[in-house]
């Protein structure tokens, strides 16, 4: 985080103030999973809703073409915990079948296509049902878990195509699959033989009825129907497809062999689809919607969030003296970079109440420990500083805390632990300019006009730097004194008295070589007149004052 110096905010203070956040739009961040099977996923910190898409898997068609179901598509709001594990199961697409042999079901619940055993023409076997995704609280690996009981929502996969049927060796089609949520169709017929019943859809509540014709299955809880085999010159039935609970199974269809030389048969049943929903139980879940699914869809759960503002929290101050302290505090980014750190104190030292940490905070999604160190306090004061960040996603800050500086030490004499030396002018004589004094470190350059002296100095601790002026007057020795002269002694010895001046510079200086422009401008915009002056410099921090022992003399001209 960059810093303004010291002097900047001293004659720049809106730069210095409390930085808000831009106002920018929450920014969202999106986390798609497309591999078959589970993926676990962490709620990121701060993060308390999730918007989810899910699509199932699709149908697989049966062997000679009878299209499988399409999936469904399906969006909720989930409610969730920060650091909470969701487990997104991706549906598997179900199998296309192939002459004979049967395809298998998709992975999330599919079952798979009807098997022909005895292959005569072109009667062949049944595609595969396709899986559900869905979003769960625990994960299958876990042999406690009962992961079917733990989804949140569910996305169900389309049913298998039948196989074909032939009628003399010519194919006679298979039903489709149905899609999530309908129900297959029946097989083509031969004429003679019946033909292969669809598998029915699923319901929130049970599993979809079996086709006729073979050793079918109804649907059952997130499992599709087991499909009807063939013997004969029937078609295969097509799997069901899974779900809250599963499609039924396609049924096969008949067939018959005639003088052992021609077949006839009927089409496989198409398996029906699955459901989708929210499951009975799952808590925290909104906003459930259906939507279109696109024909080349494929499974997949997306996972979407709204970035959450900075997480700040402020720590309690150390290396507490009687005129400073180190603020401390921890960041978290919650994965966007941070546009403003600082810590607030109050009341506000010399160099202003908002001071901006001293670390440079990435856009990482750990916490960050932070630091600022004030100086300029005051002893025996109560303080309380409060730890603010800020990113395009918004402002946090920490709860206040409160501390206070120590007494100053009765030991302590006035000028202890502070110490002023070295002072000095670049050059005596100059012209009066226009601008206020200003200070910087001795490592910081700086512009500097010919119409001004620099006033150097060395400083033992950060402290608050007096200068003050005196003009030189004609005066009288008396005694041991030298004063204003009268009457009854203007024949003694002459001398020189100084008349202090009306209006001064007060600046923060640093600890080390400080250096200031000055050019004849005081506090509050008065001038010096042309004339000579002797200077004086005090500096002050806490109890603690010193006095340089140099009064260097200057003139300034008109």
């Amino acid at each position: 985080m960059s810093r303004l110096h010291p002097f900047v905010c001293l004659f720049a203070f809106a730069l210095c103030g409390s930085a808000t956040a831009s106002a920018h739009a929450a920014e969202t961040a999106t986390r798609t999973f497309a591999t078959a099977g589970e993926n676990p996923f962490v709620v990121p910190a701060g993060v308390t809703s999730l918007q989810v898409t899910l699509v199932g898997g699709n149908g697989g068609a049966g062997s000679g073409g009878a299209a499988g179901g399409l999936p469904a598509s399906a969006s909720a709001t989930l409610a969730v915990s920060a650091g909470e594990t969701l487990y997104a199961e991706v549906a598997g697409d179900g199998g296309a079948a192939t002459v004979p042999d049967s395809a298998i079901g998709g992975s999330g619940g599919g079952d798979s296509g009807g098997e022909v055993f005895t292959l005569f023409g072109t009667a062949a076997s049944g595609g595969g049902g396709g899986g559900a995704s869905d979003i769960r609280t625990c994960s299958t690996a876990a042999a406690a878990c009962q992961s079917l009981a733990s989804r949140l929502v569910v996305a169900g996969g389309g049913g298998g195509g039948g196989g074909t049927g032939a009628v003399k060796s010519t194919p006679v089609a298979g039903g489709a699959g149905g899609a999530a949520e309908f129900p297959g169709s029946n097989g083509s017929s031969d004429g003679s033989d019946a033909v292969g019943g669809a598998g029915g859809e699923a319901t929130h509540s049970a599993g979809g009825a079996a086709g006729t014709g073979g050793e079918t299955t109804a649907g059952s809880l997130g499992i599709g129907g087991q499909a009807g085999d063939s013997s004969f010159v029937g078609g295969a039935g097509g799997g069901g497809g899974g779900g809250i609970y599963g499609g039924g199974g396609g049924g096969s269809g008949a067939g018959h062999i005639v003088g052992g030389t021609e077949g006839f048969g009927s089409g496989g049943g198409g398996g029906g689809g699955g459901s989708s929903g929210v499951p009975a139980g799952a808590s925290g879940v909104s906003a459930f919607a259906l939507l279109a699914t696109a024909h080349n869809a494929e499974p997949a759960v997306t996972i979407s969030w709204t970035m959450p503002p900075p997480a700040s929290v402020t720590g309690t101050p150390t290396a507490i003296t009687g005129t400073s302290a180190t603020l401390t505090g921890r960041v978290n980014p919650d994965g966007s970079q941070l546009s403003d750190c600082r810590f607030t104190i109050s009341p506000a030292p010399p160099l202003g109440g908002s001071i901006p940490c001293a670390q440079q905070v990435g856009a990482g999604e750990a916490p960050v420990a932070v630091s600022a160190a004030p100086t300029g306090l005051q002893p025996n004061t109560t303080y309380t500083v409060t730890l603010t960040a800020a990113s395009a996603q918004g402002t946090s800050s920490g709860s206040p805390l409160s501390f206070t500086t120590p007494p100053p030490s009765t030991s302590q004499s006035s000028s202890a632990g502070l110490t002023l030396t070295a002072l000095k002018l670049s050059v005596n004589r100059f012209r009066r300019g226009r601008h206020a004094a200003s200070i910087a470190s001795a490592h910081r350059a700086r512009k500097r006009t010919a119409a001004s002296t620099t006033i150097s100095f060395l400083l033992s601790q950060a402290a608050t730097a007096q200068l003050s002026f005196e003009s030189p007057r004609v005066g009288m020795v008396v005694g041991r004194s030298c004063t204003r002269p009268t009457k009854a002694h203007r024949k003694g010895r002459h001398c020189t008295r100084y008349m202090s001046v009306v209006g001064g510079v007060t600046l923060a200086a640093h600890a080390g070589a400080d250096k200031i422009s000055f050019d004849g401008v005081l506090d509050r915009g008065r001038r010096l007149a042309p004339g000579a002056y002797r200077l004086s410099l005090r500096a002050s921090s806490g109890a603690a004052r010193a006095s340089a022992p140099q009064h260097p003399t200057l003139t300034l001209l008109p």
